[in-house]
């Protein structure tokens, strides 16, 4: 289980540093402007939505990805469906973040907090356990 949980953990290390150092090269983090909201109109502000979106949807479908395994498997065997679960639920957050950074930079600080948020989802054999406990009713 150590074996299957290390790749898992290197995908983790691997998506969230590329969407990272995306951020450093290209969303100008230097400069600062990002954390200046005065001069943006009311209609960009529908861009605050995605990430809020990302984040709903990205736990609906993680959520419904652990509820359709077969409860008769042991945790061992379920590991398969932890490593798909989180996929999918890294890339809604990760598709979100270069989103925000390709189409919207002035909202780039939205985009870093989704990158904080995704090293909070770090994949453990303690989450799992929880998660399947969690959602198995």
């Amino acid at each position: 289980m150590k074996e299957k949980f290390q790749v898992i953990k290197t995908i983790h290390l691997f998506l969230v540093s590329g969407v990272a150092i995306a951020y450093f090269l290209l969303g100008d983090l230097q400069s600062l402007n990002f954390l200046n909201f005065d001069e943006h109109k009311m209609s960009d502000f529908i861009y605050l939505l995605v990430p809020v979106i990302a984040i709903v949807l990205g736990n609906y479908l993680y959520k419904d990805q652990m509820q359709k395994v077969d409860k008769s498997l042991k945790i061992e065997e379920r590991t398969g469906t932890y490593q798909t679960a989180s996929l999918i639920h890294w890339a809604v957050l990760e598709g979100a973040a270069f989103f925000i950074l390709f189409y919207k930079t002035e909202y780039i600080l939205f985009g870093l907090l989704l990158i904080v948020y995704m090293l909070f989802l770090k994949p453990s054999e303690n989450k799992m356990i929880d998660d399947f406990r969690r959602f198995e009713n």
